[in-house]
């Protein structure tokens, strides 16, 4: 099987050590982390455009989220801590911001939301807010709550994050007990159709329906949050003439086919099932390739297998720096 060729470069702060404790501990560490890697990265960073502890919050540049016990739980779609990133690299104005859960109290549960115009606003009893503002996990709870949580809450953990040297691809995993429990892809389509620039998933492994297909949602045409699902773009090399939805398991070893995105509705200008981009660096292989496969074989390590258990619903391959991906 021949390997692909990168098109992006990438920075990598993976293996990170996330120690057990209790649900709360773990995930509020694990988030922390993964805030920090993302404005931690040496090129295109992402940027801190204001943050809130629950106790004092402003769209002020700050970053309030300096030990677990700033991100608080809110009740009533208030007091919960918030932080706003921007990454000019996916938009002039794109913003991620990460919430912590602001309907139960529960501090286990974190909401992400994207805007490509930019949130205004925010206080330390209010989160700031988009016209265009879309939720990255699939139920898309906000504002009724609850956000994505980590799967097994109170084991220690492997966070893994890496990002492309100009800011435009991202994705995180976090692994507990050799089980990848939170997935998040945000990226910047490449060979994109007219009005559709990126597309974002969070937590898309409790989200995989009974036709095998992972749904994406935050797919951005013109100023409509569209629901999307991942694509083969091509068979062994071979580029079809249309997207072709993931049906069944992949058994075949010799695929290694770059993913792209479809949209699932017939909103205009788009049509059900068309192509609207593909994610660069990332491919689909066979489903019952083991996880954190390395290729090629030996110690160079150029291409990592992530995902969850072999036949599941997110198996990806995607680049990787050489060490050997830690799952406990």
């Amino acid at each position: 099987m021949a390997l692909p060729v990168l098109v992006k470069t990438w920075q990598y702060n993976v293996n990170q050590a996330i120690a057990s404790g209790t649900g709360s501990v773990v995930t509020r560490t694990v988030f922390l982390a993964v805030k920090n890697s993302l404005k931690g990265f040496a090129l295109a960073p992402y940027v801190v455009r204001g943050s809130g502890n629950s106790v004092a919050g402003a769209m002020d540049g700050v970053d309030r989220w300096t030990t677990i016990a700033d991100l608080v739980a809110g009740t009533g779609g208030t007091d919960a801590s918030w932080i706003v990133l921007r990454q000019t690299g996916i938009g002039a104005t794109f913003d991620l911001m990460i919430l912590v859960d602001n309907s139960s109290s529960d501090d286990t549960r974190f909401i992400f939301i994207t805007s490509t115009l930019g949130f205004t606003g925010g206080s330390a009893s209010a989160r700031p807010t988009a016209a265009d503002e879309m939720v990255m996990q699939g139920s898309e709870p906000f504002p009724g709550g609850p956000g994505v949580s980590l799967a097994n809450t109170a084991a220690a953990h492997k966070l893994h994050v890496q990002m492309s040297s100009d800011g435009t691809s991202l994705r995180v995993f976090t692994y507990a007990a050799n089980a990848s429990d939170f997935v998040m892809v945000l990226d910047r389509m490449t060979l994109p159709i007219a009005g559709a620039n990126y597309v974002a998933m969070c937590n898309p492994s409790n989200s995989w329906s009974s036709a095998m297909q992972i749904p994406i949602w935050a797919v951005r045409l013109a100023s409509a949050r569209q629901l999307g699902r991942l694509t083969y773009e091509c068979v062994n090399g071979v580029p079809l003439p249309h997207s072709l939805l993931k049906l069944g398991t992949i058994t075949n070893a010799n695929i290694f086919t770059p993913v792209g995105v479809c949209v699932l509705t017939s909103d205009a200008p788009n049509t059900v099932n068309q192509r609207v981009g593909t994610i660069p660096d990332m491919w689909m292989t066979t489903d019952t390739l083991a996880d954190v496969t390395t290729f090629p074989s030996g110690t160079a390590r150029t291409f990592c297998r992530f995902g969850v258990a072999a036949g599941g619903s997110f198996n990806v391959v995607i680049p990787w720096n050489g060490t050997i991906p830690l799952t406990t």
